[in-house]
């Protein structure tokens, strides 16, 4: 399923503002423009809306230099997923399959509150933010 332009439109700014703050803070990551998260072993992989790797961590990683694949959980530093209609798969699956390769910090960003009010309430503040492990980015 393709996101709408509404759902890029969120992607885009989530993207500006996250690489402003990587060159800020000087730090070996970078937002690539399409990448795959993908298990070994495994035949689906995840297309996140943003995610930031870790420069120093891609040696480690076996289909690096012929794919725009990440396979190790070590060299992601965040996810984000911005929730549109299949937001069950952004709110339970994603969640476990992202916190079992160990990717410690996934966000939601759901600007249309589809799935937040059943995890958080409703609510006029932010509607859903889901971190895992702060990482010294997020202060």
């Amino acid at each position: 399923m393709e996101p709408t332009g509404l759902d890029e439109q969120v992607a885009g700014l989530i993207n500006r503002k996250l690489n402003v703050a990587i060159d800020l803070l000087n730090l070996p990551w970078f937002i690539p423009m399409k990448c795959l998260i993908k298990p070994l072993g495994e035949n689906s992989a995840f297309r996140p809306d943003v995610v930031i790797l870790d420069r120093t961590g891609l040696a480690n990683e076996p289909l690096w230099k012929t794919e725009s694949v990440i396979t190790l959980g070590k060299s992601v530093k965040l996810v984000v997923e911005v929730v549109s209609t299949n937001w069950q798969n952004d709110y339970a699956r994603k969640v476990e399959d992202y916190e079992a390769l160990g990717i410690g910090e996934y966000w939601l960003a759901d600007y249309l509150g589809l799935g937040g009010k059943r995890y958080i309430g409703l609510s006029n503040n932010l509607r859903c933010l889901r971190r895992a492990t702060p990482t010294r980015f997020i202060s």
